[in-house]
């Protein structure tokens, strides 16, 4: 298989502020790879701690986890090899808020394993059932951990950001 140089993820993040401290969230990414015609979605979710808050500006970190599918479709020179993966994500960034939007930056790291594996080639179909192997199943393919992932996260929220009544700094 041809190595993949990056890839490009779009999608939607939906936010769940437990309380001033706490946010829930989840996430849906369709994935382009820039190289060895690869492509994914995946579905993650995760809690943020809320570091600090000041004048709109809001900190944090937080983590979680999720999983993906992913196709690298190289049929006429290397093959075809599909899967699903599951991974674990932590992340940091700020949140500048005002009435009507908000602006997410964050950085983020990635660390997955495998789920399932099929890789094709010359018609001959190997397989690694992963974590979703059934007991005593015998795999053709070897499976383990990815490279780990690294990216940064720009995100535009729509909606009614006014600071609540109650007071205190936000």
């Amino acid at each position: 298989m041809d190595s993949m140089d990056g890839d490009f993820q779009i999608g939607a993040k939906g936010p769940l502020y437990m309380n001033r401290d706490y946010r829930l969230w989840g996430l849906g990414n369709i994935h382009r790879g820039s190289s060895a015609d690869y492509k994914g979605r995946s579905l993650t979710v995760g809690v943020d701690k809320i570091l600090l808050r000041e004048n709109g500006l809001n900190f944090f970190v937080g983590g979680g986890g999720g999983m993906g599918q992913f196709t690298f479709d190289q049929k006429s020179e290397n093959g075809k090899l599909s899967g699903r993966q599951l991974y674990f994500r932590a992340n940091a960034g700020a949140l500048y808020r005002n009435v009507k939007q908000a602006y997410e930056f964050s950085v983020f790291g990635m660390l997955g394993t495998t789920g399932e594996e099929v890789y094709e080639y010359n018609d001959v179909e190997y397989t690694n059932e992963g974590i979703f192997s059934a007991e005593g199943a015998e795999d053709s393919l070897s499976g383990g951990l990815y490279m780990p992932v690294f990216g940064v996260e720009a995100t535009v929220y729509f909606g009614d950001f006014k600071p609540n009544k109650k007071g205190g700094k936000g």
